[in-house]
């Protein structure tokens, strides 16, 4: 029993996307950071686009070096790392490409992005709870 709510594909997948969150907004933290640093080009992790992946099938492990066993993808093997964005149109004379305000409308939307999903998991798992605690009767 407790193997199959483990296994549960909705808290798995709510999961992962609150880790998602997390790394996106260390990025997008980091990018507010470094907005006046010369040279600086700002990081995302599009955690989204990479569960959608995840889900639907299309998703594939990558071995960077050859002791690297063959994986096999999914939900609960995804690892976030933030990815420079190159963006030629907004780079600076000095080389940043970080705008500070798109940047501070990003962290906004993912703070409620995190905040949505939290309280998706937390619902989900009261669901199990109050599932469980009728079952007991």
């Amino acid at each position: 029993m407790l193997d199959r709510l483990t296994k549960d594909l909705s808290i798995s997948l709510l999961s992962k996307s609150l880790d998602g969150a997390e790394a996106r907004h260390k990025a997008l933290a980091d990018n507010i950071a470094n907005a006046n640093t010369p040279g600086y080009k700002r990081s995302d992790v599009p955690f989204q686009e990479m569960l959608r992946h995840a889900v639907s099938g299309r998703a594939t492990m990558v071995t960077t070096h050859v002791n690297h066993l063959p994986g096999r993808s999914g939900v609960s093997r995804l690892a976030f790392e933030p990815i420079k964005v190159a963006d030629s149109s907004r780079i600076r004379v000095d080389g940043n490409n970080v705008d500070i305000e798109a940047e501070m409308a990003k962290l906004a939307e993912n703070s409620l992005m995190y905040s949505a999903l939290s309280d998706l998991l937390s619902r989900r798992i009261s669901l199990l709870r109050s599932v469980i605690n009728e079952g007991r009767r």
